[in-house]
C-alpha cells in the first residue's frame, strides 16, 4: 500500500510538471510570463508532492507507536513489565501476519483481529488524507499558475529548504554514527583495560 502509495504521488508530480509548464506555454500567447516555462511544472509539481509525502513521512513515524499503544492498553491491568508488553505486541503482530506458530490464547486473538482492525482503518485514513491533500495543494496551485503569479521566488525558496533538510539529515546521521561508535567504545573499554587491549595479545578461543 505504502509503495503504491508514493509511486503514485511520484507519478502525479510528473504530471503536473509537465501540466504546469504547458498552461504557462498558453499563459504565454496572451500575457508575459513572470518566470521561465519550466518553473510553472516546478511550482505544480512541488504542491503535489511536498505536503503529500510530508503528511505520509510522518504518517509512517507516529502510525506504529498509535497503533501499538491502543493494542497494548488491553493489558494495563495485568502488571506486566515493558519486555513482557514488547513480547505479546510482537506476537500479535505475528499472529495478524499468519506466522506465528506458538500457543495462540482467546486474548491474543482478539488482540490480533484488533490490530488488523486498526491497521485497516490507519490506512483508509491515510490514504483519504493523503488525497485531500492533494486535491487542495494541487488546486491551491493551479489557480496560482491560472493568475500569473511569480514563480522562480518559490521554487527556489523551496528547492533551499530541501537542500537545507538533506544537509541537516546527512549532518544528524553523521553524529549519530559517531555518537554509537563513542558509546560502544566506551562499553568496552569498561570491559578491557585500555592497556591490556594495546600491549597484549588475547587469543581468541575457537568453539
Amino acid at each position: 500500500m505504502n509503495l503504491i502509495l508514493v509511486t503514485f504521488i511520484i507519478l502525479l508530480a510528473f504530471t503536473s510538471y509537465y501540466f504546469g509548464r504547458k498552461k504557462a506555454l498558453v499563459i504565454q500567447s496572451s500575457q508575459r510570463l513572470t518566470a521561465l516555462p519550466k518553473f510553472y511544472g516546478y511550482y505544480l509539481a512541488a504542491w503535489c508532492a511536498a505536503p503529500a509525502l510530508i503528511i505520509f513521512a510522518l504518517w509512517s513515524v507516529f502510525e506504529p507507536s498509535i497503533v501499538k499503544t491502543f493494542i497494548l492498553q488491553d493489558y494495563t491491568d495485568q502488571n506486566l513489565t515493558k519486555n513482557e508488553l514488547q513480547l505479546i505486541y510482537t506476537k500479535v503482530k505475528a499472529l495478524a501476519a499468519g506466522t506465528y506458530t506458538g500457543n495462540i490464547t482467546n486474548f491474543l486473538d482478539e488482540s490480533a483481529n484488533k490490530y488488523i482492525q486498526l491497521k485497516g482503518i490507519a490506512n483508509s485514513a491515510k490514504v483519504a488524507i493523503i488525497l485531500a491533500i492533494l486535491i487542495f495543494s494541487l488546486s491551491f496551485a493551479y489557480r496560482s499558475v491560472q493568475k500569473n503569479d511569480r514563480m522562480r521566488e518559490p521554487v527556489e525558496i523551496f528547492l533551499k529548504w530541501v537542500l537545507f533538510v538533506a544537509s541537516l539529515g546527512a549532518v544528524l546521521v553523521t553524529i549519530g554514527i559517531v555518537f554509537s561508535l563513542l558509546f560502544e567504545a566506551i562499553r568496552f573499554f569498561q570491559a578491557v583495560k585500555i592497556f591490556d587491549f594495546i600491549f597484549y595479545f588475547l587469543p581468541v578461543t575457537r568453539i
